[in-house]
């Protein structure tokens, strides 16, 4: 009864399925030897964190005076924390988190978030909640890191005084320059560890802050910019030469032209983060999870006599599930609204998709279809799959997804969705839904299931296999940069 309500991640199946069965795919035992996915995610090239005791405190300070007092006449509970200091330093607290905790400004910088956890029940703290931290605060350190989604949780804190209140909290990733900090906003849910929450209060609550969430960063962006953006301390300063060291290094290769569109970054589901300029998506912790990683296209796709259709290119993937990304278009506009994302894939509104272990759904209203005990009836989801005689939960994959295979979903204009691998098509299915004239239709892709990393192509590219870039990971030069926003305006 002590123990909080748990968030759970929003893509999980109906009750009573397999966890992956929803998709078709499924958790698999072993798995390939060799390097695993996290050891693959923990390559990638990072910011160094400073780790001397002298130096960090020499940052922390450093940083209050810079950046972190620009929240201090904030009235939510507002903290800054800088991931490039061992350990994730605070370096910022507003007079609201002050209010709220009892700790002294004093007392908080320097210090690190588990602080409120101190004198906490063991028992009551959600351990993957923290993990789930942990290595969201890991990845706010890769180089050439152009956006990524907010992380949440619900925690019982204690405060200065030892009262114990139910924390609803969401962080997010405060880009001064190149240079990254973490913006934390915390909401009261309850006091003490009793009491249970609805889901509609915590999403409410959570939206809530995430609201006061972006006012905040837009507030700390726009007195960095009044200043003319030279902060000591930060991308300029002297006390983080060493930590921008491998970003200067860091040299990837480009293609000779760029996509149609990158992806949209204004509102990002649960465990993606975008890079090389916002072409490439991954997902967060890809050996636990094997979804929460969708991405839709910033604008819409460019009808030709094919049809449409868009390219990417698998940058890397994992042994624990099998199945392939699922690809496809849907009329709906992606905008940074609570409901843009629906809590499984196939259940998209407006929607055609292919992928999976070769399946293709295709819904039309407007609206996601709503997940309960059961799977979704035919008349709100239309299902087809090359293997019909199998339940979802035993269907394979037509092929094996390898790093550096090329995906090309092509929606042909009498209504035939197909997913070809490295120029040969493997799945081709009927929907009877024709494509509609004048119309916007906009690129989806579920980076899920064993593909955890992805990079948009452009549609002239040859279609090949190829190295993946850099481990996944691409930061366009500067020139590449103003030749992609002169084409897109």
């Amino acid at each position: 009864k002590l123990l909080p309500p748990l968030m759970a991640p929003c893509d999980v199946g109906a009750a009573g399925e397999d966890l992956h069965s929803h998709r078709g795919g499924r958790a698999v035992s072993g798995g390939e030897p060799g390097c695993s996915a996290r050891q693959r995610m923990d390559e990638l090239p990072r910011l160094l964190p400073v780790n001397d005791p002298e130096h960090v405190a020499q940052v922390v300070q450093q940083g209050y005076r810079t950046i972190g007092r620009l929240v201090d006449d904030i009235e939510d509970a507002a903290l800054l924390v800088d991931p490039l200091c061992v350990d994730g330093r605070i370096i910022g607290a507003s007079s609201g988190f002050l209010k709220l905790t009892g700790y002294g400004k004093e007392e908080v910088l320097g210090s690190n978030c588990r602080m409120m956890l101190e004198g906490v029940p063991e028992v009551a703290i959600s351990r993957s909640s923290r993990k789930n931290i942990r290595d969201y605060c890991h990845m706010c350190r890769v180089v050439g890191l152009k956006d990524i989604s907010e992380a949440h949780a619900l925690q019982p804190n204690r405060r200065e005084n030892g009262s114990i209140f139910m924390n609803m909290f969401i962080m997010g990733i405060c880009m001064v320059g190149s240079r990254p900090y973490i913006l934390s906003v915390s909401v009261v849910m309850s006091e003490g560890l009793g009491g249970r929450l609805r889901q509609a209060e915590t999403d409410r609550a959570l939206e809530a802050a995430r609201d006061r969430f972006k006012v905040i960063r837009q507030h700390i962006r726009a007195n960095v910019d009044a200043s003319g953006g030279d902060v000591a301390g930060g991308p300029t300063g002297p006390l983080h030469d060493e930590t921008l060291e491998a970003s200067r290094e860091y040299r990837p290769e480009v293609p000779g032209s760029v996509p149609d569109f990158s992806f949209f970054a204004d509102r990002l589901q649960d465990h993606c983060f975008l890079t090389n300029g916002g072409y490439s998506a991954t997902r967060r912790e890809p050996e636990e999870l094997s979804t929460n990683c969708m991405v839709f296209s910033s604008r819409p796709i460019r009808p030709t006599k094919e049809g449409l259709s868009f390219r990417v290119r698998i940058d890397s993937v994992t042994s624990t599930f099998t199945g392939l990304p699922v690809l496809g278009f849907t009329r709906r506009k992606p905008v940074d609204e609570q409901g843009l994302y629906p809590c499984v894939s196939r259940c998209l509104g407006a929607s055609v998709l292919i992928g999976a272990c070769g399946e293709a759904f295709a819904r039309d209203p407007p609206t996601h279809y709503k997940m309960g005990f059961k799977k979704p009836p035919q008349e709100e989801v239309q299902t087809w799959t090359w293997q019909p005689n199998l339940p979802p939960s035993q269907r394979e994959p037509p092929v094996t997804a390898k790093a550096g295979d090329v995906l090309k979903c092509v929606y042909t204009p009498s209504g035939t969705i197909k997913l070809s691998v490295n120029a040969e098509v493997v799945l081709s299915f009927e929907t009877g839904r024709p494509i509609e004239h004048g119309v916007d239709y906009y690129a989806v892709a579920d980076v899920c299931l064993s593909v955890y990393s992805i990079t948009l192509l452009p549609p002239d590219h040859k279609e090949s296999r190829s190295a993946p870039f850099a481990r996944g990971v691409i930061e366009a030069p500067d020139e590449c940069l103003e030749r992609i926003v002169s084409s897109e305006s």
